[in-house]
């Protein structure tokens, strides 16, 4: 009776130590992915520390990124800032125009400037 007992015993240890040595192979090469991605990232950081003292360092390559940054802000920002100071201009001349012609006053103020009346305000 003993005997059947310790038998099945070891027959259930003997599973449970099969199942957790196929997770310790698991975690084992899992590990080696992650220590192989570790080594991976610190030869990434170690270039872009490399890079950045390069940068740093090198008057040239700061000048040129200087002129990047000039040139986009003339090239770019100053002609999309025309275009809506253009747009804008053009809105508030057709809307002064717009109550001129229909004799209603949208914001209050914008025709006594002119020499109208302010009879029609809306709200």
């Amino acid at each position: 009776e003993q005997l059947k007992k310790a038998s099945g015993d070891l027959a259930a240890t003997s599973r449970n130590y099969a199942l957790a040595t196929a997770d310790l192979d698991k975690v084992t090469r899992h590990s080696a992915n992650l220590e192989g991605e570790l080594q991976t990232l610190r030869r990434n950081y170690a270039l872009a520390e490399r890079l950045l003292l390069d940068l740093e360092g090198d008057e040239a390559i700061r000048a040129r990124l200087r002129r990047k940054r000039k040139a986009y802000k003339y090239a770019v920002n100053l002609p999309k800032l025309g275009a809506i100071w253009s747009v804008n201009l053009a809105n508030n001349l057709y809307m002064e125009w717009w109550q001129r012609r229909k004799g209603v006053t949208i914001f209050p103020g914008t025709q006594k400037a002119n020499g109208h009346e302010d009879t029609h305000a809306v709200g």
